[in-house]
C-alpha cells in the first residue's frame, strides 16, 4: 500500500486530537471534581446522579419544613408557658380571684382588683393575637388575620327559667360591666329595664324607644343601655327584680354585659352543608367529622323511600344510597349525616364542606405534622359559627376569655360569690393550656427525632451520589500524567514526520 503524505497528515493530525481529547476530558474532572459531567460520560450513572440529586432536594425541603415548624412551635412554647405566659397570667388571676372571694374585703377592693383584671384581659388579647413571620399563629388558615377581637359578653341571672337556653347577642362597647336589671315582668319585649355602669352603685331607666322590637330580625329585640346593647329571643321572660335589694340572688333577672373575645379564625368544630340550584332546603346542615368534601346528589323521591349518591372525590365516583322519606330528613354520607328539614326532589345537590383550621408541614416522604393550635380550643370566648352565622358561646370547660369576663364582672360589681365561683374555671383554663403546652412539647421531641433521621438519611444520600459522580483523584492524577506522556510524544513524533520533505529522498 502506498502511504502518501495525506495519508500520514491525517493520522498525525487524528492522533494529536485523539490525546489532546482524553487530556481535555480528564483535566474537566480534575476541575469540577467530577467523574459524570454530562449524561455520555455515564448515562446510566447520569441517571443514578439525577434521581439521587431529586431525593437530596426533597429533604432539603423537608428541612426548610422542620424549621419553620420548629419556629412556630418555639413561639407557642413561650407564649404558653414561658416567662409572662399565659400560665403565669393564669397564676396572677387566681391569686386575685382568691383575694377577691374574701369576705374581709370590700366594694372598693375588688374594684381595684378588677383594674388590673382588666389589664390581664388586655395582655391575654395580645397573647392569642400573637404572630411568627408576619402570620397569627392562632388563627387556623387565617394567618393575615388576628385571632380575636375584644367584645362583649353576656352573663344572666334569672329566678325563673324564662331565659334558658335563648339567643344572646351584643352590640356596642363598655369600658365598665353593664348591668340590666328587669323592673317589671313578662315578655321582654314589653318589661320595662334600668342599668348601671358603675357595679350597681347608680341606676338610670332605660326608655322604651331603647327597647327595639324585630331587630336586626323578627322575633328579636335589642334593650340599649348607654353604649351598650343586647340582643335576646322576643317573647323571653324576665321577672322583676326588687329594686331595693342590691344582692342578685334570686332576685329577679339581672343581665350583665362584660368583656370577653371572639374568635375570629378557623376551626375544625363546624361544616356546611350548602345547597347548589334550586331547592327548598336551604337551610340545611351536616353533622359529624368529614376530613374532605362531600357531594350529595337526590336521584329520587316517591313519598316513601328516598334514593340519593355521594361522591367524595369531586364527582369521579359515585355510591348509591337509600333512605327514609321522613322530617327532618338524615342522608348517611362518609364521616356524618347531612340533615335537611323538608323531602328534597329529585335533582337536587349538596355539598358538606368541612372546616379544617390545621396547618400541616410535610417533614418526611410518608408523615406532616401540625405546627398550629387553634386559638378557640386554646383561648375559648365566643364565635360566630360560619354554618348559621350566629354568635355563640365556646362550650368547653376551661373557656379562658369567658372566665375571664365574669370574673372582672364580679369584681366591678363587688360579687363575692362570683369571684369565688371563677376559681374552679380558672383552674379548668390551666389544665386546658397545660395540655397544649403538652402537645407542642410532643410535636417539638418528634421534630428533634425526625431532624436526626433525615440528616442521616442525607449523609447516606449525600455518600451514594458522590459514589456515582465524583472522581477518584489519585487516580485521575495518575491518567493526567499518561495523558500527558502520550500526548507530548504524539507532538514530538509529528514534528518529526511533518517536517521532511521531497529533499529528504533525494
Amino acid at each position: 500500500m502506498r502511504v502518501t503524505q495525506n495519508i500520514i497528515y491525517s493520522t498525525q493530525v487524528g492522533s494529536m486530537n485523539s490525546a489532546l481529547n482524553k487530556l481535555y476530558a480528564s483535566s474537566i474532572q480534575s476541575g469540577s471534581g467530577l467523574r459524570i459531567n454530562k449524561p455520555s460520560d455515564d448515562p446510566l450513572g447520569a441517571g443514578r446522579a439525577i434521581q439521587s440529586r431529586a431525593t437530596l432536594s426533597q429533604m432539603s425541603l423537608y428541612e426548610e419544613n422542620i424549621s419553620t415548624a420548629t419556629g412556630w412551635l418555639s413561639s407557642y412554647d413561650a407564649i404558653l408557658s414561658g416567662e409572662g405566659s399565659i400560665v403565669t397570667l393564669l397564676t396572677r388571676l387566681t391569686e386575685l380571684a382568691e383575694q377577691g372571694a374574701t369576705g374581709t374585703y370590700t366594694a372598693e377592693n375588688r374594684k381595684e382588683i378588677s383594674m388590673e383584671l382588666r389589664q390581664i384581659y388586655e395582655q391575654l388579647i395580645t397573647l392569642s393575637n400573637s404572630s411568627y413571620a408576619g402570620q397569627y399563629i392562632f388563627s387556623g388558615h387565617k394567618t393575615d388575620a388576628r385571632a380575636y377581637a375584644a367584645a362583649l359578653g353576656v352573663s344572666v341571672k334569672d329566678t325563673g327559667a324564662g331565659l334558658d337556653g335563648m339567643y344572646f347577642e351584643t352590640e356596642g362597647d363598655a369600658s365598665y360591666t353593664v348591668i340590666i336589671q328587669a323592673t317589671s315582668s313578662g315578655a321582654a319585649e314589653t318589661a320595662s329595664y334600668r342599668y348601671s355602669e358603675d357595679g350597681g352603685n347608680t341606676w338610670m331607666d332605660i326608655a322604651s324607644s331603647d327597647i327595639t322590637v324585630n331587630y336586626p330580625e323578627t322575633g328579636r329585640v335589642r334593650i340599649t343601655a348607654g353604649g351598650a346593647s343586647v340582643i335576646m329571643d322576643a317573647g323571653a321572660v324576665v321577672n322583676a327584680a326588687d329594686t331595693a335589694d342590691s344582692s342578685s340572688a334570686d332576685n329577679g333577672t339581672w343581665i350583665y354585659l362584660r368583656p370577653t373575645a371572639i374568635y375570629q379564625g378557623d376551626d375544625n368544630d363546624t361544616q356546611a352543608a350548602i345547597l347548589y340550584g334550586s331547592g327548598t332546603n336551604t337551610g340545611a346542615s351536616a353533622s359529624g367529622c368529614f376530613g374532605e368534601d362531600v357531594t350529595v346528589r337526590i336521584d329520587g323521591n316517591d313519598g316513601v323511600t328516598l334514593t340519593y349518591s355521594y361522591s367524595a372525590d369531586n364527582g369521579a365516583s359515585w355510591t348509591q344510597g337509600k333512605t327514609a322519606v321522613a322530617s327532618p330528613v338524615k342522608i348517611f354520607a362518609p364521616g356524618g349525616y347531612l340533615e335537611l328539614a323538608n323531602a328534597p326532589a329529585a335533582g337536587e345537590q349538596y355539598i358538606i364542606h368541612p372546616h379544617r383550621a390545621e396547618v400541616a408541614l410535610a417533614i418526611s416522604d410518608t408523615s406532616d405534622i401540625t405546627l398550629n393550635l387553634i386559638g378557640k380550643n386554646v383561648f375559648g370566648g365566643v364565635y360566630r359559627n360560619p354554618a348559621t352565622g350566629k354568635k355563640e358561646t365556646v362550650e368547653k370547660d376551661g373557656n379562658l376569655f369567658e372566665t375571664v369576663g365574669n370574673l372582672i364582672a364580679a369584681a366591678e360589681t363587688n360579687d363575692q360569690q362570683g369571684m369565688a365561683n371563677a376559681l374552679a374555671q380558672l383552674a379548668s383554663a390551666r389544665s386546658v393550656v397545660l395540655t397544649n403546652a403538652a402537645i407542642v412539647g410532643g410535636r417539638e421531641n418528634r421534630l428533634t427525632l425526625t431532624s436526626s433521621a433525615l440528616e442521616l438519611r442525607k449523609l447516606v444520600e449525600t455518600d451514594r451520589l458522590s459514589s456515582i459522580e465524583d472522581v477518584d483523584m489519585t487516580e485521575l492524577l495518575t491518567r493526567i500524567a499518561q495523558q500527558q506522556t502520550a500526548y507530548s510524544a504524539v507532538l514530538q513524533s509529528s514534528s518529526i514526520i511533518m517536517r521532511q520533505s521531497l529533499l529528504d529522498y533525494l
